[in-house]
């Protein structure tokens, strides 16, 4: 049943960095589009701006689950290379349980917002008049993916399922 669900979230989180993947081709198709439309024919799309800031906002959340997965995240391992291989397992369990219950609570309060968001119809005030809850939206998934996952790392760790990645610096 562990491995089914650790699977499910695993894709959930391939899945953000396909997106993420995605929102940066758009991104570079925009400016792309944008430099024609200046260059040939003088006239601009007059979003540029806040269309690449949604997309930026997307690709940071929604590569965060598959990066900390990946180990992709930078990392301080100062504690965890004076530790003992059981040392080294607690103070991991330790801060990835904390950077979990930061995260919740990140993760509810963003849901929040994307519900006023919502309810209230809420739009930027620009010429693209984008309903918030959608850039909002990107960062409640990406938040969601990597609580989820770092879930399943502590569940990992403390059942001894994977062991922690140990740096080779001064191995």
């Amino acid at each position: 049943m562990l491995s089914a669900i650790v699977r499910v979230i695993h894709k959930a989180s391939d899945a953000g960095m396909v997106l993420a993947c995605l929102l940066l081709v758009l991104a570079v198709a925009h400016v792309l589009i944008e430099i024609v439309a200046r260059d040939l024919f003088r006239t601009s799309t007059h979003m540029l701006d806040e269309m690449i800031g949604y997309a930026v906002c997307g690709i940071t959340f929604f590569s965060l689950a598959y990066c900390v997965r990946e180990g992709a995240m930078v990392r301080v391992n100062m504690l965890t290379r004076m530790a003992g291989s059981t040392g080294r397992r607690r103070i991991e369990i330790a801060t990835a349980t904390a950077a979990s219950l930061t995260t919740g609570l990140l993760t509810y309060y963003s849901s929040l917002s994307v519900i006023r968001n919502l309810e209230r119809g809420a739009k930027s005030e620009t010429i693209a008049a984008v309903p918030l809850w959608i850039p909002e939206g990107f960062m409640l998934i990406g938040l969601t993916l990597l609580t989820l996952e770092l879930a399943v790392y502590i569940v990992e760790l403390t059942l001894g399922r994977i062991e922690v990645k140990s740096d080779s610096v001064g191995a």
